[in-house]
Formats: C-alpha cells, sequence, structure tokens
C-alpha cells in the first residue's frame, strides 16, 4: 500500500455510503445508495429478506463491457451481478470443501475463540481464504493481459474483517501490549441516544478486558498486513506483464471496523460513526495521474463509478455521486465538501439512520430518537455530542435542513417520514 500511494494518489478523506458489507459493495459497483440499487441491507442472514441488487439497475462491468472492455472478478462475491465475461468467486462452502481435501476440517479456531473475534488457524498463509482468493485473482490477469481487449477487473478480499483468523506466521507479527487502545474504549456513551448503548451492548464489549481489546487489535493488524502482502503479488504480477503505466488501480474497502472505538467490536450496528465510514482510497495510474499526490477531496464510494467511466472514455449514466477524476489529478476540487451515509439495518432487524458532513461538521439523525452533533474538523474521534446545546443550536439547525436538501436530491424515501422534524 505504502508503494501504491508513493506512485499514485492517497485520499485521506474518503468515505464508505453504509457501514455494511452487502449495501456498501452494491453502491461500489452502481454508484448509487443502498435504497436506490435495491441491496438494502445484507441478504444472507437466515430469516432475512434476500436483498438483491435490481435487474434494472446499470453495473459497472457491464458498462465497461458495453464500451469495449472485457471484465472479470474474483474473490468474494457477496452479491451477484450481471456484466462478467469471466466470474472466477469462490464462495465460503466451496473453499471449506476444499480445505477439507487439504487435510483440515474446518476453517475457524476452536468456538470458544470466536467469542474474542480472533485467534490462530492450524495451516499456513497460502492455504487461507486471502490467499485463495489471490491466486485466482492472479490467474485472472493473467488471461486478461494475454488478450487484446482494454479489460477490467475486480478482486475483492473478505478481510480485513473480523473474525481475524490467522495463521502462526501472521498471528504473532503484532505485540499487543505495543498497540494503543482507543480512547473511547471505555466511554460511558452517555450523551448518545439509548439506542447507541443498547447496540454496544449487544456486541458485548464490556465482557473484554484491556488485554483481549489489545490482542483483537493485534490480529487485525495481521490481516491487515496479510492483505497488503498480497496486494503485493498483484501489482507484481502487473510489472511481469508491462501493463501498469496504462493501467488504473483503485484500492479501497467496503467499510471499516472500529476494533475498540467507543467500546464497539464490529461494523454493521447502526451507528454512522468515522471508525466505521472512513475507508482507505489509493488511485494509481501511471498515465493518467500524477505520482505521490494526496487529495484533500471529500470522495465518497458512489463517486467511483462515474469516476471509472470517465477514465475509461465510456458514457455516464445516472449517478447519486460524481467524477472525482478532476480532484484525482489535482485540476479541480469538484467534488463536494460533504458526504452522506444510510444506515437500514441487518437484513433481520430493520433500523433506519442517516448522517450528513459538511464543513467540519457532522449530524446522526434517525426520526426516532434524538440526533447527534459532532465537530469532526476538531473531534475526529466523536468524542462529545454537541447536539441540544444552545450554543450550536444555529449549526445543527442548519445541517438538518443540508441533510433534508441531500436527501430531496437523492431520493432517499425516507424523508418522507422525517420532513416536518428537520424543517424546524
Amino acid at each position: 500500500l505504502d508503494r501504491l500511494a508513493a506512485e499514485g494518489v492517497n485520499c485521506p478523506r474518503a468515505w464508505s455510503t453504509t457501514p455494511i458489507c452487502h449495501p456498501a459493495r452494491a453502491s461500489l459497483i452502481t454508484g448509487l445508495y443502498p435504497y436506490a440499487h435495491g441491496m438494502l441491507t445484507n441478504g444472507t442472514f437466515a430469516g432475512g429478506w434476500p436483498f438483491t441488487v435490481r435487474a434494472e439497475v446499470p453495473v459497472l462491468p457491464e458498462l465497461l463491457r458495453n464500451a469495449g472492455y472485457r471484465t472479470g472478478y474474483a474473490g468474494q462475491c457477496h452479491i451477484e451481478i450481471s456484466g462478467w465475461d469471466d466470474h472466477r468467486n469462490q464462495w465460503t462452502r466451496d473453499y471449506l470443501s476444499w480445505l477439507r481435501e487439504q487435510g483440515y476440517p474446518q476453517e475457524s479456531p476452536p468456538p470458544e475463540a470466536a467469542r474474542w473475534l480472533c485467534g490462530t488457524v492450524p495451516y499456513g498463509p497460502e492455504l487461507t481464504r486471502e490467499a485463495q482468493f489471490c491466486r485466482r485473482g492472479l490467474e485472472l490477469l493473467d488471461d486478461l493481459c494475454g488478450q487484446s481487449q482494454p479489460w477490467f477487473m475486480q478482486l475483492d478480499f473478505d478481510g480485513p474483517h473480523p473474525p481475524c483468523w490467522l495463521p502462526e506466521s501472521h498471528a504473532g507479527r503484532y505485540d499487543p501490549t505495543s498497540l494503543p487502545l482507543p480512547e473511547t474504549l471505555r466511554s460511558d456513551l452517555a450523551d448518545r441516544p439509548e439506542w447507541v448503548r443498547l447496540a454496544r451492548r449487544r456486541q458485548g464489549s464490556a465482557e473484554r478486558s484491556d488485554a483481549d481489546w489489545q490482542r483483537y487489535n493485534a490480529y487485525y493488524h495481521g490481516q491487515v498486513t496479510m492483505i497488503d502482502e498480497l496486494l503485493g503479488r498483484v501489482l507484481e504480477r502487473l510489472d511481469q506483464h508491462g501493463q501498469a503505466d496504462n493501467t488504473l488501480v483503485v484500492f479501497t474497502s467496503d467499510h471499516a471496523t472500529p476494533v475498540g472505538y467507543h467500546g464497539f467490536a464490529v461494523h454493521g450496528g447502526p451507528t454512522l460513526y468515522e471508525a466505521v465510514l472512513r475507508v482507505p482510497l489509493v488511485v494509481r495510474w501511471p498515465a493518467g495521474l500524477p505520482a505521490g499526490c494526496p487529495s484533500e477531496a471529500a470522495i465518497e464510494h458512489v463517486d467511483l463509478v462515474p469516476t471509472l467511466l470517465e477514465a475509461a472514455g465510456a458514457d455516464p449514466v445516472p449517478s447519486h455521486g460524481e467524477s472525482a477524476l478532476g480532484a484525482l489529478r489535482g485540476e479541480s476540487s469538484d467534488c463536494a465538501d460533504q458526504s452522506y451515509h444510510v444506515y437500514n439495518g441487518t437484513g433481520t432487524l430493520f433500523f433506519s439512520v442517516r448522517a450528513y458532513q459538511q464543513e467540519g461538521w457532522k449530524l446522526i439523525y434517525t426520526p426516532v430518537a434524538e440526533p447527534e452533533l459532532y465537530h469532526t474538523a476538531t473531534d475526529p474521534y466523536e468524542s462529545c455530542n454537541l447536539a441540544g446545546q444552545p450554543e450550536t443550536a444555529a449549526t445543527e439547525q442548519r445541517l438538518r435542513r443540508a441533510l433534508l436538501a441531500e436527501m430531496e436530491r437523492v431520493d432517499d424515501p425516507l424523508r418522507r417520514y422525517c420532513r416536518s422534524d428537520l424543517e424546524r
């Protein structure tokens, strides 16, 4: 990743649309918010509604294929979409079957390790799911580089993602005691709505000691390192094919993981804090972008489809985002200094939350509870909720109205239930 950032554009102000896997990945591939593309929340929970991307929604591989590109997919496919000429997904059941053939009856460590969200597996790094995703990706890359068409490839890993099951080579990579714990780990959340405290209790955070949190943090760092090493293999293979200069590479994540911030262990809950929304975004294109020039543009995942279509010379399609290509080139700051985020539930439990950021302020809103207001410019870890304070009343009112305007712009159906509240 350091190499990619040095040779491309690092974007430290990048955000996910939603902190839950399936709808976030669908937004990455459609440029739309979940209620528009159809993947409202995760669609694989037992008893949950089988959400999917609607068939009439244009998706990036289909759009690029129509523009003359050959398209290929490899990795952890959370969602099924059209447009792939070559699809090399590996479902979990297929991986576990393959792992049993290698002499290992299960992927995970003993069940008691699941409580702490990390553990060591008895096999080496080449047998992990991530290495298998990478192997399929490298084979696909070889095939795409060996033909004459321009091509588009998507390679998805599962990690870094709890639970963090690691081989011994990576489980001990970091000393747990050397990694500082978040300052907000033991926050009582007294200034938050009750539903925030309830969400944390459901994750069992109070049961974890500082040593438990440090161990989990160390394993998470080890998983990040594993992904970093696998990314290096992909970049090296691209170099070997001599196509690195004219290949646009995008590295990002569907969401972030809090790893202790505010006492939360995992993403997927209804909170819309920076610890689950702020994501890495690095873009490298030697033939089209400057090298080693960070961009301070505010970029959302819904901006990536219009950005990639413009770079590929393909026709634009309606999107909730806008192309960030000019901002990445340092030519303009077309991306507005704002971001919009949504949460709709888990698939079996539905709860609507929205967040809007503008000029260093962030409002988190749900129609059924008190709002939250943070000055993220001076309080990046959202330690102090300023909602309902006389000194911030004007700012809160301005953001309420700005949130409603954004909901109108992107045709968010939730606006029908909160217009009168946001207008007051």
